[in-house]
């Protein structure tokens, strides 16, 4: 991977480079921002400038090194991250990084380690990494990569440079989606500006949770047995792409936080028909035929009502509230406002 293979990210990416070119690149760097951005397709391609011995702002991509780098088998690199199945990277984990970084580089040249999901460890392996964090030893970066920054401690934050990445425009998503001939249907507005998440909505079972939202919308589907549909659809989740996260309820949240953001998409068009705008304005064009045909019978201050619960419904699910509870709640108050209560 290549910095210009990245897709946005311009401002960190300058910023990185500078650092390389000026030989100023900080031993310790912590790379922020909301899941899926590419955080880690940048740190990686950091990784390999870094590991390249033409020491440029680029990975070269022929020499020994990027060879290696590219095969995952470079021997100056390490990864860190949770293993499947477990919630916590411990401090066993640690110790064997920290054993790693103290070994003598195979090129005598630079090592570098990448800790992923890095707000994963535990307090106690955070606090065993402090050291290497202040006094690493010669020639050894280290890039944690993390999109929850304040389960992190004060003292890991202090000690590292931080780069904040942001979500990408919508172009950028749909590029990415092209290039991995993701479904071309899929609404890409509702990956919220994540190439992960666009990967992530194109899965087999996400596929399925947006086809029963699809279905209560188009057939005036009762809000208990949509509910039941949507939640069936999510507890399907078994994404076999998805090695990394190993957490089966944590991809049916996921899923499960996909369809309400859809639902929500939809409730805000069936707004803006019920202030009487254009059918042109409307983002779901899937669903513009239904919703046009619903416009007389449209609710606004109800779809108000059911956007704010559709909205706290996500917050409720990832506080391990009851998906079935939640989604009967937003099925009903949806129903009424797109005026078939």
């Amino acid at each position: 991977m290549f910095f210009h293979d990245v897709l946005g990210h311009a401002e960190p990416i300058a910023r990185l480079k500078e650092a390389l070119e000026g030989g100023r690149l900080h031993h310790a760097l912590l790379f922020s921002g909301k899941r899926g951005v590419g955080k880690r397709t940048v740190a990686e391609a950091l990784a390999a400038a870094i590991l390249c011995p033409r020491r440029g702002t680029e990975a070269c991509g022929e020499c020994e090194s990027c060879v290696q780098f590219a095969a995952g088998s470079n021997p100056d690199f390490e990864r860190l991250k949770r293993e499947v199945g477990k919630r916590d990277v411990g401090i066993g984990q640690v110790r064997g990084l920290l054993d790693f970084l103290h070994r003598k580089t195979h090129a005598g040249g630079a090592r570098v380690a990448l800790i992923d999901e890095s707000e994963r460890l535990t307090n106690e392996a955070q606090n065993a990494f402090l050291k290497t964090l202040e006094e690493p030893p010669q020639n050894t970066h280290l890039i944690l990569v993390t999109g929850v920054i304040d389960r992190l401690l004060p003292t890991i934050r202090s000690r590292c440079a931080v780069f904040r990445f942001g979500r990408l425009d919508d172009d950028d998503v749909r590029t990415f989606a092209s290039r991995l001939g993701l479904d071309a249907d899929a609404p890409i507005e509702l990956a919220l500006g994540s190439p992960g998440q666009a990967q992530r909505l194109c899965a087999k079972d996400v596929r399925a949770v947006r086809e029963a939202v699809d279905e209560f919308v188009r057939h005036d589907v009762p809000p208990v047995l949509a509910a039941r549909r949507i939640v069936d659809a999510a507890a399907a989740a078994d994404d076999a792409d998805d090695e990394e996260t190993g957490d089966e309820r944590e991809k049916q949240r996921d899923a499960l936080a996909i369809a309400l953001r859809q639902l929500s998409f939809v409730l805000r068009d069936a707004l803006v028909l019920a202030d009487g705008g254009a059918r042109e304005a409307l983002l779901n064009a899937r669903l513009s035929d239904v919703l046009e045909r619903a416009r007389g019978g449209l609710d606004g201050g109800r779809l108000e009502d059911a956007i704010e619960v559709c909205d706290q419904a996500i917050l409720d699910l990832a506080r391990n509230a009851d998906p079935a509870l939640v989604l009967v709640g937003v099925c009903a108050q949806a129903r009424a406002g797109l005026g078939r209560a």
